[in-house]
């Protein structure tokens, strides 16, 4: 069995598709739309010599997870400020 397709899609809101399958022999090709907050629909159709054409539909959700930010304080040093040896220039040293 073989099965390939391809897929272009236009600024992010709009999916054209279009494949080919053996075993059995069938073409399929159909369109994404991208809605408002992650929905979506898809149409697309299949052909089949013993079958004809075939619709398929479907809605799409998808859910985003939120992003954390982490609270980072100035005032707190960072692992490598804490390694890091402090120098003191020779012109702040008492002379003797």
């Amino acid at each position: 069995m073989f099965r390939a397709g391809v897929e272009y899609t236009l600024k992010d809101l709009v999916s054209f598709r279009a494949g080919v399958a053996t075993d059995p022999v069938a073409g399929t090709f159909g369109v994404g739309v991208k809605l408002k907050q992650g929905l979506g629909i898809d149409v697309a159709c299949t052909y089949q010599a013993n079958l004809g054409f075939s619709p398929h539909f479907g809605i799409l959700y998808e859910i985003k997870k939120k992003k954390k930010i982490a609270n980072v304080t100035p005032s707190t040093p960072t692992s490598i400020e804490k390694l890091a040896p402090t120098i003191t220039p020779a012109s702040n040293l008492p002379i003797k």
